[in-house]
C-alpha cells in the first residue's frame, strides 16, 4: 500500500520532533534515538492518529516492516512508559506535538 501524500507530509512533521529525516526513520538502523523515534511513530499511527492505522499500513509507511513489527513497538511503548518515568514524559510531549497542527509551539524539542 503507497500511502497517501496527507499521511506522508504528517510523518514528515513526526519526524521534525526528533530533528531526523524520514529515511533515518525508515531506514535500518537501530541506534536508540532513531529506535525510539520509530517505535513513538509507528504507535502514534496505529493508536493514535485520527485514522488509526492497521499494522500492515503503519509498516508499509515506516520503512516496509511487517505487522508484528509494529505491535513490538506498541509493547515497548508501553513497557518504557509504565517503568521510566522521563520516557513517559517525552511520550506525552510527542503525542501533545503530534496533535498540534503547528509546531510553533515545540521551540525545545527534547534530545534523545
Amino acid at each position: 500500500t503507497i500511502p497517501s501524500d496527507e499521511i506522508l507530509q504528517e510523518f514528515e512533521f513526526l519526524c521534525n520532533f526528533f530533528d531526523l529525516p524520514m529515511s533515518s526513520i525508515t531506514g535500518k538502523q537501530r541506534k536508540l534515538p532513531i529506535t525510539i523515534a520509530r517505535h513513538f511513530i509507528a504507535v502514534y499511527f496505529h493508536k493514535h492518529s485520527e485514522r488509526k492505522l492497521s499494522s500492515l499500513s503503519v509498516g508499509a509507511i515506516i520503512g516496509n516492516r511487517d505487522h508484528s513489527t509494529i505491535l513490538n513497538s506498541c509493547r515497548a511503548i508501553e513497557n518504557w512508559t509504565r517503568s521510566d518515568s522521563s520516557m513517559q514524559k517525552k511520550w506525552t510531549m510527542f503525542l501533545n506535538y503530534a496533535k498540534n497542527s503547528s509546531s510553533a509551539q515545540f521551540n525545545n524539542i527534547p534530545q534523545f
